[in-house]
């Protein structure tokens, strides 16, 4: 994977659950271990780390993670796709106090988190925010982002230890968790509960603790069901015990991640369908592991589908009955699709924080690999640097053909083919030149 170009010069900027324990899980596994985490901050003046900060964050790059993928690109509930603070300003944070005043208002904002921030309790985080650690170093220790019926929101670049849990999503939507490091807290690391839905993780690394990742509300909440729908890609379960996550009711996709020294990795329970695709397990108690009962007709039994997974030296349970759901229904993902085995490289040396992460471009609506698209669509990006024109090159070819320059954030492409994938690209035109953006795609809606 390439690294994100960076920013090569100062700009003007606008800156003015309750889940449940099982006890029989609980008596398995030993408690989590406390790890401390020291970071050191650069001494330079607040105003000119602020023209930076906002420079890197909206420096454009080349990776494929540019932009979400999977379940957060779905069109529902009012969302076309997760943007985060898209069009809105950029804020910085250096304190838990900065940070939980900027995302807790209710306008969209792009913050930027810059140091090692300390605190306690719960953050509340808003609805349309990108959290985004600035370069490789920055972290939060001690608090809990607090995610409570909101939705379009982007946590990334971040190291996170020392709450009751890393990162809580209840009753939100549209939620992409990307290229952060989470470890040793009290509770989880990442839950996702009480009806959360349209989520992606993707790039974390999870480590040094018991219950990782809860996606369900407990074993008997029938109200989750249709709900939870997430997808989890090239993230490192590094020796995290247990919860790798533990699904109940919801679809959840797995793919192209790694799990070593789990004492279980992926738990079923409560009709859960679950498709673990290219996967690599080593060393792993109970790959996949049936939670409370082995009937499948059982209302406490999940279902798990496995293709193409990489098991080495792993014991135990791997309750594969080859029941899932159809991923391809639902959103486009094979551009992304790595092979088994490359993951296991692939995840450790990209998985986590990097100062090329702390950067995020123009995001798609619709989003990247989007299904069902209308055959009339107008197509439209967030912003980019400030004071730019955009190239837009679009068509059935990829990369795809010409481009259009407009000084919008919009492109009309016409009247699309039924059922057709296309593909697009946005590049921001500068004083300094061209900035080449990712290729995305889409595919529209079939004829009825």
């Amino acid at each position: 994977m390439t690294s994100w170009e960076k920013a090569r010069r100062f700009i003007r900027s606008p800156l003015a659950l309750t889940a449940t324990d099982d006890r029989a899980e609980d008596r398995s596994s030993s408690s989590a271990c406390w790890a401390a985490i020291a970071h050191r901050r650069v001494a330079i003046s607040r105003f000119a780390t602020a023209l930076l900060a906002f420079a890197c964050c909206l420096a454009i790059g080349g990776t494929a993670e540019a932009a979400p993928i999977g379940w957060a690109v779905v069109d529902d509930m009012g969302v076309a796709s997760t943007t985060g603070g898209g069009d809105g300003s950029v804020v910085v944070a250096r304190t838990a106090d900065e940070l939980a005043d900027h995302a807790g208002r209710e306008e969209p904002l792009t913050i930027l988190i810059e140091g090692a921030l300390t605190g306690s309790g719960k953050l509340r985080v808003a609805s349309n925010k990108t959290l985004l650690g600035v370069g490789a170093s920055a972290s939060i220790t001690g608090v809990e982002l607090s995610l409570n019926d909101v939705s379009n929101v982007i946590i990334r670049n971040l190291t996170m230890t020392g709450a009751r849990d890393a990162i809580a999503l209840r009753g939100s939507h549209h939620v992409w968790v990307d290229h952060c490091d989470l470890s040793a807290c009290d509770d989880g690391l990442l839950d996702i509960t009480h009806r959360s839905d349209y989520v992606t993780v993707s790039w974390t690394r999870f480590s040094d603790h018991h219950k990782t990742m809860l996606i369900n509300s407990g074993t008997s909440q029938p109200e989750d069901a249709g709900t939870l729908n997430t997808t989890i890609h090239h993230c490192w379960f590094d020796g995290s015990n247990t919860r790798n996550p533990r699904v109940g009711y919801g679809q959840v996709h797995i793919f192209n991640s790694l799990y070593n020294g789990n004492g279980y990795g992926i738990g079923l329970h409560s009709q859960a369908r679950v498709l673990a695709e290219r996967n690599h397990f080593d060393g792993v108690k109970d790959p996949v592991k049936q939670m409370y009962r082995e009937d499948p007709a059982s209302p406490h039994h999940g279902f798990c589908e496995g293709i193409d997974n990489i098991f080495h030296d792993c014991t135990g349970q791997q309750a594969i009955e080859g029941i899932s759901f159809p991923v391809d229904d639902y959103y486009r993902y094979d551009f992304a699709l790595d092979e088994a085995g490359d993951v296991a490289t692939a995840v450790r040396e990209g998985a986590g924080p990097g100062a090329s992460f702390g950067t995020l471009g123009p995001l798609p609506v619709p989003g990247d690999g989007a299904l069902g698209v209308s055959v009339q669509p107008s197509l439209r990006w967030t912003r980019g640097r400030e004071g730019v024109t955009y190239r837009v090159a679009f068509g059935e070819a990829n990369p795809p053909g010409s481009a259009v320059e407009t000084d919008g954030q919009t492109f009309d492409p016409g009247t699309l083919q039924p059922g057709a994938v296309y593909y697009w690209r946005v590049d921001q035109v500068t004083g300094d030149g061209s900035v080449a953006g990712d290729v995305w795609r889409f595919q529209t809606q079939p004829n009825e």
